[in-house]
């Protein structure tokens, strides 16, 4: 039996934690993002002491290889997580 991937999305909700899997999830959903869709991370604050890791790092390294996207902050997910608007640079 073949597994169908969603071709339309308009919410990822990322329950990763680690670096590792959040990254291979992002990559899995760069070419499906559009505009108007949300990117939200249930643990986008919880990192390393020492530095930036996990979710948000990940993130980061997407929005910093990404030209025809933008994510504009949207709403935070209690206490240890965010979400994003994913807009596209091509409409205004």
């Amino acid at each position: 039996m073949e597994i169908s991937s969603p071709a339309r999305l308009a919410l990822a909700y990322i329950d990763c934690d680690m670096y590792s899997s959040t990254s291979s999830v992002l990559e899995y959903l760069r070419p499906r993002l559009k505009h108007g869709m949300i990117l939200a991370f249930d643990d986008y604050f919880c990192f390393s002491s020492e530095r930036v890791a996990g979710e948000k790092l990940a993130f980061e390294e997407l929005v910093a290889g990404e030209t025809a996207w933008r994510f504009e902050r949207y709403r935070d997910i209690g206490w240890a997580g965010a979400s994003f608007v994913v807009e596209s640079t091509l409409t205004r």
